[in-house]
């Protein structure tokens, strides 16, 4: 039936009262308020008319049974609801299906029934009150709008500050990683820098040792600080320093090229000097003044050279004969003699009377000058000549050079002085020759024989000639011509001949290397020689011993020279400079037999010695330690405060060799041969665990002036450094190849110095631990102490003698 409501209000369906058909789902509804009611106590709607309940049943939802009764399960009230669904679909489909679910409620088991949720509770209030709904939507919404937009912007504000702090937190980290990074690569610098330094120091001693000065002093300038740079010098700098300063008494450094050749005069006041740069220099030994200079700056040039060349070249019978020949054209002769422009000169030679200057090389005449005036005399057409020599008397004039058509083939050519005029001439020569220091002897070795031939040049011909027993690369006569000296080609033997009748009389050794260029001394005892490096060995013919070595050439040494009077030796280098040196043999300083070990120094007479023998003593800030000889003696400190008593340590080991205050006072290390090594606390008067150092014998222990480290030596010819708290150790010096002898420490703990009775002194780098390099070699040094600036290390060697080894300021 539709069209009509029949029924009971209160039970009526809301789609029954409106009206509508009536189905199962009717009957459900009125079930579910029988229920409702049973729960409640009332049904769901009630009022005062039929027509009021019909309204309530068609408008409005079904109340929550739960607010009702407050104690009604939450599922049973939910089973009550969905049968009162105000949607016909959405209740129960049957009957059975409304009693099943009541029964799984009764057994405890899950319902099938849900509740209304939040939004079909709103679509429901909505579809019964559509005006208030749409005016409550639109507020909704615009309330909705608000707070989205206010939550929007929290959160975007929020993401903004998270975002703030996220960067501040990256940069924060990114600063810290920079420092930390900036940390890093400081500490990579440095430590790159202290390793660089200190192989640049062992490389520079060993170019020093080796002669290569130049190396030496690029090496050592490559480490003085510029521009407020950290300054890693320390000792070793400055002592290598000093060694690199030269012992030359004159340097010479104006030649714009190598100097090929150096002379003295024959009053030995000036010194002349030659090179590639075409200039002929003459100074005062003794104060190093240039007294002349070839060529002259008012020499004549281009054309006004013409009437000069013309009139020298009539001076010379050779060169006339030259000219008249037409083998030579008038500007060639100009350009291989002109007074303006000397070439390469690479010889020079003096006339007895000091009034002529003869000048030699390659590519030009040889000149006669006239000196000190230094103008041109005369010209001889020798292009490469090698040697220059004027007789006794001054009367001959010697050139021995090269033949233009085999630079392999020499020849001996002998002039009047006055005239220039060809005397004689000895050709098919070697290169090796030499003509004594008077002019009346030469001696040579003609080509396809191994033979020295020695000529009478009055006489013009070969007095004698002998085999010398090797192949000759230099000849030297002796000052009185009495004998002849040859270098083995080389250069590992000089042999000795006398020149009266060619017996061998002796040979002569290099102390070290190989000879290079020598010259015997005008006394004849000593012989100055070059090897392949840039100093010059004195060494005695006799001895066989090396009187001195001088360093100050930074490159080959091409030539030297004695003065007439022996005191002074001239070179001639590849680094530009001419040298004068003294020719006495220096030898190192020497302070006597001086007592040296500070144990011998004497105690204050108010410190009485305990029982037995006083074997060692050591002074620190706050006293004296003292130790006896007994076999289980005791050591006593004595306070410096006079109002402290002195105490006494009883010894577990006995008797100690040695003792070592910390320098904070505070404990004192004691030193039991052959290796134990205990520490004594002051404050505890507790003696520690005995170290074992070496499982050899130990010699010296020393400590750093900070007391962290210390370093020990012994008969495993090595130096071990360990910490002092822990032990450790921290590095093995090798280097030495004899027993340890001695350690010191440099005040300011950058270098620690070693000697060994393998006869050397080495340094050693203490913030890298590396080597670098032989201070002094050839004594036995057994014992060593820096003095308090750091500026001299001095040794005793085992003869007893004092060496000081001076560093900055030195």
């Amino acid at each position: 039936m539709t069209g009509a409501a029949l029924g009971t209000p209160s039970y009526m369906s809301p789609e029954q009262a409106a009206g509508g058909s009536v189905t199962t789902a009717t009957d459900l509804f009125s079930l579910g308020v029988i229920l409702f009611q049973m729960l409640t106590g009332r049904t769901p709607f009630e009022g005062d008319s039929a027509i009021e309940i019909l309204r309530k049943v068609t408008t409005e939802d079904v109340p929550d049974p739960r607010k009702l009764a407050a104690w009604l399960d939450r599922d049973l009230a939910t089973i009550c609801l969905t049968a009162l669904h105000r949607e016909p679909s959405r209740r129960y489909a049957s009957v059975a299906m409304f009693a099943d679910d009541l029964e799984r409620w009764q057994r405890g088991e899950p319902v099938l029934a849900r509740p209304l949720s939040a939004f079909e509770r709103m679509v429901k209030w909505s579809r019964r009150h559509p005006v208030s709904a749409t005016f409550g939507l639109t507020g909704g919404l615009a309330a909705i709008g608000l707070i989205a937009l206010f939550v929007t912007g929290s959160v975007l504000v929020r993401k903004e500050r998270n975002n703030a702090l996220h960067q501040e937190a990256i940069a924060k980290e990114s600063a810290r990683a920079a420092k930390e990074s900036e940390r890093a690569a400081t500490a990579a610098r440095d430590e790159f820098q202290l390793n660089a330094y200190a192989a640049d120091i062992y490389l520079a001693f060993r170019a020093n040792a080796d002669g290569h000065l130049g190396q030496a002093r690029q090496m050592l300038a490559r480490h003085v600080p510029i521009g407020g740079g950290k300054d890693l010098r320390g000792f070793e700098w400055h002592a290598l320093n000093r060694l690199c300063r030269g012992d030359d008494i004159h340097t010479f450094q104006d030649h714009r090229a190598a100097v090929m050749a150096v002379a003295f005069d024959p009053s030995g006041k000036t010194v002349t000097s030659a090179g590639r740069d075409g200039r002929v220099v003459v100074r005062s030994v003794e104060s190093g003044e240039t007294l002349v200079e070839l060529p002259k700056a008012d020499a004549p040039r281009d054309l006004a050279e013409i009437p000069l060349m013309t009139a020298v070249t009539a001076r010379s019978q050779e060169m006339k004969a030259l000219m008249m020949s037409t083998k030579l054209h008038p500007d060639e002769l100009r350009m291989r003699g002109r007074p303006s422009k000397l070439g390469e000169i690479s010889c020079l030679a003096w006339s007895p009377d000091g009034k002529k200057l003869l000048t030699g090389g390659t590519g030009n005449y040889v000149r006669l000058w006239s000196m000190p005036d230094g103008t041109l005399q005369g010209l001889i057409p020798i292009m490469t000549a090698k040697a220059l020599a004027f007789s006794a008397d001054g009367a001959s004039l010697f050139v021995f050079g090269s033949l233009p058509e085999n630079g392999l083939r020499h020849e001996l050519r002998i002039y009047r002085a006055d005239d220039l005029s060809l005397l004689r001439s000895i050709g098919s020569l070697r290169e090796p020759h030499a003509i004594s220091s008077d002019g009346s002897q030469m001696a040579v070795m003609p080509e396809g024989v191994n033979r020295i031939e020695l000529h009478e040049l009055r006489e013009g011909q070969a007095v004698r000639s002998w085999d010398p027993g090797f192949t000759v690369k230099q000849l030297a006569f002796s000052t009185d011509g009495k004998m002849l000296y040859g270098a083995e080609h080389s250069g590992i033997i000089i042999a000795s001949w006398r020149t009266s009748d060619g017996q061998r009389t002796g040979s002569v050794f290099p102390i070290a290397g190989k000879f290079g260029r020598f010259l015997p001394s005008p006394d004849g005892k000593r012989m100055i020689s070059t090897g392949a490096g840039q100093t010059i060995s004195i060494q005695a013919i006799q001895a066989d011993s090396v009187a001195a070595s001088l360093h100050g050439h930074e490159d080959l040494i091409h030539a030297l020279a004695y003065s007439p009077d022996g005191k002074w030796i001239a070179s001639a280098g590849n680094d530009h400079s001419c040298r004068i040196w003294p020719a006495t043999p220096i030898t190192p300083q020497s302070v006597g037999k001086a007592e040296f070990d500070p144990e011998t120094v004497a105690l204050p007479a108010t410190i009485p010695v305990p029982k037995g023998k006083l074997v060692v003593w050591a002074e620190s800030p706050q006293g004296y330690w003292v130790g006896d000889g007994q076999r289980y003696g005791s050591l006593r400190f004595h306070p410096s405060d006079e109002t402290l008593k002195a105490r006494d340590f009883p010894s577990p080991d006995g008797q100690y060799s040695k003792l070592y205050p910390i320098p904070d006072g505070k404990m004192v290390a004691a030193f039991s041969w052959p290796r134990g090594l205990r520490w004594l606390d002051l404050e505890k008067g507790e003696w520690s665990e005995s170290w074992k150092l070496s499982e050899g014998t130990v010699g010296p222990v020393i400590f750093s002036p900070d007391g962290l480290w210390l370093a020990s030596g012994g008969d495993d010819n090595a130096v071990t450094i360990r910490s002092r708290k822990s032990g450790e150790v921290l590095a093995v010096l090798r280097g030495h190849q004899g027993r340890i002898l001695d350690l010191a420490i440099s005040p300011d703990s950058q270098t620690l110095a070693s000697s060994a009775d393998d006869a050397t002194l080495r340094l050693w780098h203490v913030a890298t631990w590396r080597d670098l390099g032989t201070l002094h070699q050839g004594e036995t040094i057994e014992r060593l102490v820096f003095s308090k600036s750091g500026d001299v290390l001095r040794g005793r060697t085992t003869t007893g003698q004092i060496r000081d080894f001076g560093g900055r300021g030195r």
